[in-house]
């Protein structure tokens, strides 16, 4: 039994935990917006920086957001194939429906028809067993017969 290690932290302070809340970040405030719009706002910035940005807002007007889009020189052709993209897409989605619709009808049939196949056999196996019953009961009345058709006046008492 030697000498132990000197602790790790004893000179500094310990690391934080992982379940421990991050230090704080300074808050960045948002000016209001301005009074022209429908007062529907869009987020611009996820993570705004400290500094350049203060005078940046995270949030937009729809107006503002349409502004800004047309001076960037967004072109109708864009949209136009976003569209056409989207009308593919919902032509496919309704095919698919219908497909999906014809499946359903036909797992409902097999369905049913297995269900009918099922009660079939269940019938049957019970006709069986009766007739079974039946055949059972016509062979002991038959032995009761041959019992009462035996001659017994020869028999001793």
């Amino acid at each position: 039994m030697g000498a132990q290690p000197p602790l790790l932290y004893a000179h500094a302070p310990f690391p934080l935990f992982p379940t421990q809340p991050p230090p704080a970040v300074p808050a960045v405030q948002v000016p209001p917006a301005s009074g022209s719009g429908s007062g529907r706002r869009h987020r611009v910035a996820a993570t705004p920086e400290a500094g350049n940005d203060a005078n940046k807002r995270m949030y937009y007007t729809h107006e503002e957001n349409l502004r800004a889009k047309k001076e960037k020189g967004t072109t109708d052709d864009v949209t136009l194939e976003v569209r056409e993209h989207l009308k593919t897409l919902v032509q496919t989605q309704a095919t698919q429906k219908e497909e999906l619709e014809g499946i359903k009808d036909l797992q409902q049939k097999l369905s049913d028809q297995r269900v009918e196949a099922v009660t079939l056999q269940l019938k049957a196996a019970q006709e069986k067993k009766e007739a079974k019953l039946l055949d059972h009961k016509n062979k002991l009345l038959e032995k009761i017969t041959k019992l009462l058709q035996v001659d017994t006046s020869n028999m001793e008492p």
